[in-house]
């Protein structure tokens, strides 16, 4: 007999699912509702195991919005997760989640609703010397090159990269907030000229050399001098997941090492495009930012959840 848990929970996602015959049909879970600058997070179970999992978010016109690969969060492959991130200047309103995934012996898909709620960011004003505009907007085959490189870690997804899924901690313990995520910025030049832009992260203003702590376990994909970040450090947490440390007086690891959540990264610094001391921290999913104060409160990934759950679903088989 079915336990009562996996019936309400079918029947409250109605989900759209094809399992290949005789399989157990997989149970995905995803938030009904979301805000944009945050990422959606959600899991698929299947007691048969799965070997892939694709996620996609379309608007109501049917284009696609945001995308993402799922990542297996046990040996067996029974408990998968996802992240699709929510970006910024996406409209409030109503979106389609759809999810396909496979393995062995079961193959899916799933159609579900997302609310996406309009929240609202702040705007600012932000002058610069002729030593920062220049930088800003001389043309660098170095800039680029350097941009480049970002680009591609941002985008790399190693599915076996699976070092973080709980909570962030704060990476600078008693920071003042001078900026927040997704503030719509004008750049204004020493030359008279401007330009437009979203803040992909949270500056937090402390002394040059106050500690920078790794806001969770990862590994080191980039550490090094760039001409617009600075002293940067960039940290792979899950597939597709990435901190990042702008502005650095210092390093303290290098590239491949692996560190452990509260580990320290560097120094506050002011190196690369800054007005003054602090630490420009950001958080990626699937390339695109979030806001990393989100994670804070809340786990990445909430493996535990899933795990309980994925016990739940199955205990009087197991029995």
């Amino acid at each position: 007999m079915k336990h009562l848990l996996a019936a309400l929970l079918l029947a409250a996602l109605a989900p759209a699912l094809v399992a290949a015959q005789g399989a157990r049909v997989p149970v995905v879970l995803h938030p009904a509702e979301g805000a944009r600058g945050e990422a959606l997070s959600g899991a698929a179970l299947s007691e048969e195991g799965l070997a892939w999992l694709v996620a996609e978010l379309q608007d109501p016109a049917g284009e696609v919005v945001s995308t993402g690969r799922g990542f297996s969060l046990d040996p067996a492959g029974q408990v998968w997760g996802f992240l699709l991130a929510l970006p910024s200047a996406l409209p409030g309103g109503e979106y389609s989640l759809r999810l396909e995934g496979g393995g062995p012996e079961v193959r899916f898909a799933h159609t579900g609703e997302v609310r996406v709620a309009a929240t609202a960011f702040s705007s600012e004003k932000i002058h610069f010397d002729r030593n920062l505009t220049r930088l800003m907007t001389a043309p660098d085959p170095q800039k680029e090159e350097e941009l480049r490189r970002l680009r591609v870690e941002l985008e790399a997804f190693r599915p076996e990269a699976v070092h973080h899924t709980g909570a962030l901690l704060p990476p600078v313990a008693g920071a003042r907030q001078t900026a927040a995520f997704a503030d719509r910025r004008e750049y204004l030049y020493a030359d008279g000229g401007s330009s437009l832009s979203l803040h992909n992260g949270v500056d937090l203003a402390a002394p040059v050399g106050t500690p920078v702590l790794a806001c969770g376990s990862g590994r080191v994909v980039l550490a090094g001098e760039r001409l617009m970040s600075g002293k940067t450090v960039v940290l792979e947490h899950l597939p597709g997941v990435f901190s990042l440390y702008f502005h650095l007086s210092e390093l303290a690891v290098t590239e491949g090492q692996e560190v452990q959540a509260g580990e320290r990264l560097g120094a506050v610094g002011m190196t690369g495009l800054a007005t003054g001391p602090h630490l420009h921290w950001e958080l990626r999913v699937n390339g695109w930012p979030v806001d990393p104060r989100v994670y804070l409160a809340r786990p990445l990934v909430d493996k535990s959840r899933y795990y309980g759950i994925l016990e739940e679903l199955y205990r009087d088989e197991r029995r």
